[in-house]
């Protein structure tokens, strides 16, 4: 399990830094996209606090609900 958490740690880094370069590369600054990357995250956030809540304990299949909202 420790395994799984620390992979799934480095996938949504990973997950991050390649929207952020695709959003920077199609909107051509800096700005725009870090706002709309902020937003992102907020609302992944709130999405895996409500599923915290709702579930009560992540396992590794609601754990993954993070990159799934990150790359829709």
């Amino acid at each position: 399990m420790v395994y799984s958490e620390q992979s799934l740690g480095y996938t949504s880094l990973i997950a991050v830094i390649a929207i952020l370069f695709l959003l920077v590369f199609s909107f051509r600054m800096w700005s725009a996209p870090l706002l709309a990357l902020i937003n992102l995250l907020i609302g992944v956030l709130w999405a895996v606090g409500t599923a915290t809540l709702v579930v009560g304990q992540l396992n590794i299949m609601t754990s993954m609900m993070a990159v799934i909202l990150l790359g829709r």
